[in-house]
């Protein structure tokens, strides 16, 4: 910070000592030293690394509270979904082995 005050009050100081056609060019070097400067202080170099970060946040404006009961909405769904798959294997299955019990019995009763 007193670095930043230091260069500000020399560039101040030194456009009083300048001639008319050089204040222009005083002026210019005057901004791109600053900006060289704001490219490479620490805020910048701090703030960068967060921009990334901020486009990847998905939820800028939800409520945490709607957030929470969508998950819970989700969750709620994808158990009915896997309950239901399962029950309807275990269906399936059991009619398959009631179905081989019964072959079993017809055609055992059959040979004898």
């Amino acid at each position: 910070m007193t670095l930043w005050l230091v260069v500000r009050l020399l560039f101040v100081a030194c456009g009083f000592y300048a001639r008319a056609e050089d204040s222009q060019l005083l002026n210019t070097f005057s901004a791109q030293l600053i900006s060289r400067f704001e490219e490479q202080s620490r805020a910048e170099l701090l703030d960068e690394p967060f921009e990334n970060v901020k486009s990847n946040i998905r939820v800028k404006s939800e409520y945490p509270q709607e957030a929470l009961s969508s998950a819970k909405k989700k969750l709620e769904q994808l158990f009915a979904d896997r309950t239901r798959a399962l029950q309807t294997f275990y269906y399936i299955f059991s009619y398959k082995l009631f179905l081989a019990k019964f072959l079993d019995k017809v055609l055992l009763s059959n040979i004898d």
